[in-house]
Parts: structure tokens; C-alpha cells; sequence
């Protein structure tokens, strides 16, 4: 019985090796690879790269302007909330301008990071040889970003009401 087994698992094997065999001759009859088409290939993975880096890039600037006329939005729903509640406390409000104060700073930030974002992607564009569709493609999220940060500006407006109306309540 146990021989059997071996017998069968020997015959497994001896299977198996001709088989892996045959596939790695097989796979040497393909076409031999030139360093002409793998110095092909990497240039399109370089471009390929340098384009999904702008692409992330931008992508995440969106990201976190979105993040903040978000986190700001709900700020001020909570403020309304105390406003229509006639809830009022001085720590309260003090919480409500360093917010504002610390969302201000953050915002400016972010028009830095995306100052220098841009200049990234315009070095890229210039430098790398992107298609009409891909730089039409990066415009469209240059000027999303644009509209993100108008609405979180206007978020931070709307917020900085909502502080003056929570404080005229009192």
C-alpha cells in the first residue's frame, strides 16, 4: 500500500517536471526581446508614471480642500444648532474662533501646497510628452481644485457668520 503511494507520487512528479518543461521551452520560441522595445517600454512606463503622479497629486490636493469645506460645513451646522437651541457658554465661543482662526491657517496652506502643485504638474507637462487628452485631463482637475477651494472659502465666510450670530445671541 505504501508503495503504491510513492509510486504514484514519483509518476506525480516525473508528470509534472515534463510538463513545466515543455512550458519554459515553449516560452523561449517567443519572439527574442530587443533592447530597442524594452528601451520602448520604458519610456512609455515613464510617461505612464509621470502622469499618474500629476494625477495623484491633484487628486489628493482635491481631497483635502474638500475634507476641510466639509469639516467647516459641519462646524457650522453644530453652531446654528447652539444659535437655534439658545445654548450659550464664552468657552464655547472661544472654541468657535480658534477653529475658525485654525481652519483660516490651514486654508492658506493648502493654497501654498497648491501653488506648488501646480508648478509640479506644469514642470511634468513641460517636461514629459503628454497627449492633448491627458493635459486637457489635468486642466479639468486644475480647475476642480479651483471650485473646491471657493466652495471651502465659502464655507469659512458662512462659518465666520454663524460665530457673530452664535455671540449676538448670548
Amino acid at each position: 500500500m505504501v508503495m503504491k503511494k510513492v509510486l504514484i507520487l514519483l509518476v506525480s512528479i516525473v508528470c509534472v517536471w515534463n510538463t513545466y518543461a515543455q512550458d519554459v521551452d515553449s516560452l523561449q520560441v517567443q519572439q527574442p526581446i530587443t533592447l530597442d522595445s524594452l528601451a520602448v517600454q520604458v519610456e512609455q512606463l515613464k510617461h505612464d508614471l509621470n502622469y499618474l503622479q500629476c494625477e495623484y497629486e491633484l487628486l489628493k490636493m482635491e481631497k483635502y480642500i474638500q475634507t476641510l469645506g466639509n469639516e467647516v460645513n459641519i462646524k457650522t451646522n453644530g453652531v446654528l444648532i447652539d444659535v437655534y437651541h439658545m445654548r450659550y457658554d464664552r468657552e464655547l465661543y472661544l472654541s468657535f474662533v480658534e477653529s475658525y482662526d485654525t481652519y483660516s491657517i490651514y486654508l492658506d496652506s493648502l493654497k501654498e501646497k497648491f501653488d506648488a502643485t501646480k508648478r509640479y504638474v506644469l514642470y511634468k507637462v513641460l517636461s514629459s510628452n503628454f497627449i492633448d487628452t491627458e493635459i486637457d485631463l489635468l486642466d479639468a482637475y486644475l480647475e476642480s481644485i479651483s471650485r473646491s477651494f471657493s466652495t471651502a472659502e465659502a464655507a469659512l465666510r458662512y462659518y465666520e457668520v454663524a460665530i457673530k450670530a452664535f455671540k449676538e445671541k448670548r
